[in-house]
């Protein structure tokens, strides 16, 4: 696969690997299951989340809701407009705790889709539980470095703005902090991701440890740049519409409804963890296996 992704462009590549993997799944829904799993969590979350205002959740959730955004947060239609942040509280909660968990398990049943296995759940959470320490600190690693870079980017502008300049690169401080920033974390997400996103598959595939398998996940990156990049980030094109929704919450609840927000954000869960989710997670198994095999017939 290696030599193959080499020989041809990065965009048939891809395509090459989309196939693989859609065809994978139509024959193995089972993979699916992880995913699945996921989406429903995030989907219990979610609900909670708008009935927060409401008892016995009230009870939890509305003073930190106070404390932090204000008191009109826990009534019609305002507790809408911040539902999206806690959305993306829970869901990054979720992906660290119980994401990289699943993810593992993901990666292991599409090991075994791939070589014509029969897929076993069971088995595969108690191969990956094992691995859970491992799995936890690599998706800490990537929140962290994103959240880093995103935060200081954001302070660095704020300061620009703050000592008094009326833009940057002739764009008023609006666009910066509204579209830019959006763009931006959209860029940071996919470089990030493309570093790290080899890195569960040598730890469950090839069973490395920590240190080697972010590593292997860096080495690979660097000999395929262009596709790792285009791999995680043509899938994640397709959530910007979503991101830009959730960032106009005013938009929805004037032109629409309140409610229309929850539809976004469900939505959003979707998207995110049965379709784009899953397709970067098995296709980055699908590069890391059939590299490793290329690796040993060279040998």
């Amino acid at each position: 696969m290696q030599e193959t992704i080499q020989k041809v462009s990065a965009p048939k590549a891809i395509h090459k690997i989309y196939s693989s993997v859609l065809g994978l799944f139509r024959k193995n829904p089972a993979l699916l299951a992880p995913f699945v799993i996921f989406t429903l969590l995030e989907s219990i979350f979610l609900v909670i989340l708008f009935l927060a205002p409401r008892q016995p959740f009230k009870f939890f959730f509305g003073p930190p809701i106070a404390a932090l955004w204000g008191e009109r947060y826990l009534h019609y239609p305002f507790n809408f407009v911040l539902l999206p942040t806690l959305a993306s509280f829970s869901r990054t909660f979720l992906s660290v705790f119980a994401g990289s968990l699943l993810t593992g398990m993901a990666v292991m049943l599409a090991q075994e889709a791939f070589l014509g296995k029969h897929l076993k759940l069971a088995a595969a959470f108690k191969a990956v539980s094992k691995k859970y320490l491992s799995l936890l600190t690599i998706v800490l690693i990537v929140f962290f470095l994103f959240y880093g870079l995103t935060k200081v980017f954001s302070l660095l502008l704020m300061r620009y703005f703050m000592a008094g300049h009326s833009s940057l690169l002739f764009l008023k401080a609006g666009v910066w902090f509204g579209p830019f920033r959006v763009l931006l974390n959209f860029f940071a997400s996919v470089v990030i991701q493309a570093f790290f996103v080899y890195c569960i598959p040598a730890l469950i595939i090839a069973g490395e440890t920590l240190s080697r398998a972010i590593a292997a996940s860096f080495a690979l990156w660097k000999r395929l740049p262009l596709t790792t990049f285009l791999l995680i980030g043509i899938p994640m094109l397709f959530y910007l519409p979503i991101i830009a929704l959730e960032h106009n919450t005013s938009f929805l609840i004037g032109t629409l409804f309140p409610e229309s927000v929850l539809l976004v954000c469900f939505a959003g869960t979707l998207l995110s963890s049965l379709a784009i989710d899953a397709l970067v997670t098995v296709s980055a198994a699908h590069v890391f296996l059939q590299d490793r095999d290329s690796s040993k017939v060279r040998r």
